[in-house]
């Protein structure tokens, strides 16, 4: 099962959605889609809106691939469990986030190799089709420097703001 979440962020990503729902049509592989308030009408792929935590993160566990925006509570949750996990950015200039912020996110962990990143629908289909999808990991007990990672990106992305 391939599992795609978007998170609770409010704004639809409309690009992720509509290419994974036109990736299911071509597959046999079960395809369920957190599309929060997206309004790509879905013919096949199974069709979640907003839903809890727990329910996420149960489809993250079963997932084979998980595909997400770079939200970090949700890359948290998938490299907990050690899942594959193929990262599609929302971007400031789309209208799907207010910066780039999640770029940059995605940027740190894929030089990390605990994901792929993506920007486009024929990058995602690429990875979503490759034998070679890593598996996110958490290394040792306090996450073999993922946490300050993501803290260091976290801080990069507001000392940037307060300059701005």
């Amino acid at each position: 099962m391939i599992y795609v979440t978007i998170g609770t962020h409010p704004v639809p990503f409309d690009r992720l959605i509509a290419a994974m729902e036109a990736f299911a049509g071509t597959i046999t592989e079960e395809v369920i889609i957190q599309a929060g308030a997206s309004e790509i009408p879905f013919q096949y792929a199974k069709h979640l809106t907003f839903i809890p935590w727990d329910e996420s993160r149960g489809y993250i566990q079963s997932a084979r691939v998980v595909v997400s925006h770079a939200g970090v509570g949700t890359l948290i949750d998938a490299i907990s469990v050690n899942a594959r996990i193929i990262v599609w950015p929302r971007l400031g200039a789309y209208g799907e986030a207010a910066n780039d912020h999640q770029m940059e996110i995605a940027q740190v962990l894929s030089d990390q190799k605990r994901v792929i990143m993506v920007n486009n629908a024929d990058e995602l289909v690429a990875a979503l089709r490759s034998d070679d999808l890593p598996i996110s990991r958490v290394d040792g007990a306090k996450g073999g420097g993922l946490i300050e990672s993501l803290r260091a990106s976290l801080n990069g992305i507001r000392s940037k703001k307060q300059r701005a």
